[in-house]
């Protein structure tokens, strides 16, 4: 697995914002799936102060203020931390690909 430093995060964070605004955010899926015989449907929503979620990083600032300063890339190194439990890496390893491919899919 990568280990991202801040730096690399950052990059990663502010990429990943654009395409989340643009694809994402205010918007909600159903998603339709077969489990055995049954169909079922689950609804996913997307908001702005869910993409900090996404990223694990701490930072003092709100999910919003968050989201906001990465869409205007205004976000820096010291705005965030990343922890030592690996999960922000596994989230930062995916992050860029989560607006991709989200309409279209087939049965």
């Amino acid at each position: 697995m990568a280990k991202y430093d801040k730096k690399a995060a950052l990059k990663i964070m502010i990429e990943a914002v654009k395409q989340y605004e643009e694809k994402l955010n205010d918007k909600q899926f159903l998603i339709i799936y077969r489990e055995g015989k049954d169909i079922k449907t689950v609804n996913v929503g997307f908001r702005d102060m869910n993409f900090l979620h996404m990223t694990g990083v701490k930072t003092r600032l709100s999910a919003q203020q968050f989201y906001v300063a990465c869409l205007e890339s205004k976000l820096s190194e010291y705005d965030f931390e990343i922890d030592n439990k690996g999960k922000v890496q596994q989230k930062l390893m995916v992050l860029p690909y989560l607006a991709k491919n989200q309409s279209g899919a087939r049965i």
